[in-house]
């Protein structure tokens, strides 16, 4: 009888070794593909981080003023000294982290021209007040407007990241949980080819053992055979001419 090619041990070998790659290189792409979305998901939160930076400074900033307008007192300046650097140092970072997104490219001029006046109008207004000068509301609500007006810039921005984050984490749980169901199909034909290969063994084992019985009893048939012709042969040449020979004998 013809063994079928899947029954054959080097056929399943050659099978599971070919199931093994495809579903370690499956889990080789995902993974890949899980952390490189990883790392977008941060880059996205740091500029986010570096958005909310922008503005929060400026209010910092805005906050020492007005405390110094309000007082003449220059411990109130404390916010403010320092936040122009922070504001500008997280404006070029966001900046160079989304020279890739020509939408968010296009906010920079708008965005730099809000953070420019806001922060003149505020080094003037302090100036004034140092030399005894008087700041008058237009001037005040003047700062409220480039504030506002730099707030829903990037508030605008922010939509854009929340956005793209939305579509980052959605990549990041598919490469996730295709990672996770590529490794386990890996386990589980391990497992199964393990076990497939035990099986096997045994029963080729099992099989060599009832072979090597049959044999065995075989042979002891045929020798027990070859001893009763024998002894026939030797009496009828001294002569025993009339002895009867059962069949069964030389079966």
């Amino acid at each position: 009888m013809k063994t079928s090619f899947f029954n054959r041990p080097v056929a399943g070998f050659v099978l599971s070794i070919i199931f093994t790659v495809a579903t370690s290189a499956l889990s080789y792409f995902s993974v890949e593909k899980f952390y490189n979305s990883e790392r977008w998901v941060d880059h996205t939160n740091t500029v986010r981080g570096k958005l909310e930076l922008i503005i929060s400074s400026m209010k910092d900033a805005e906050t020492g003023q007005r405390g110094y307008l309000l007082t003449g007192n220059e411990k109130f300046l404390e916010p403010y000294n320092g936040a122009e650097k922070v504001t500008r140092a997280a404006f070029d970072t966001v900046k160079y982290l989304t020279s890739d997104n020509g939408a968010q490219q296009n906010e920079f001029k708008g965005l730099k021209e809000m953070i420019d006046s806001k922060y003149d109008l505020l080094e003037n207004t302090i100036s004034q007040k140092r030399l005894g000068g008087t700041i008058s509301q237009d001037i005040l609500l003047m700062g409220k407007s480039y504030m506002d007006r730099a707030r829903i810039i990037v508030t605008r921005m922010e939509s854009r990241e929340e956005i793209l984050l939305s579509t980052r984490l959605s990549t990041l749980n598919l490469y996730g949980t295709i990672s996770l169901v590529s490794i386990i199909i890996a386990f589980l034909v391990s497992l199964t080819s393990t076990i497939y290969f035990y099986r096997r063994t045994m029963s080729d084992f099992e099989d060599r053992i009832r072979l090597e019985e049959q044999v065995k009893y075989e042979t002891s048939a045929m020798e027990k055979k070859i001893a009763r012709l024998k002894d026939v042969s030797e009496r009828i040449g001294n002569g025993e001419y009339g002895i009867q020979v059962n069949p069964e004998d030389i079966k």
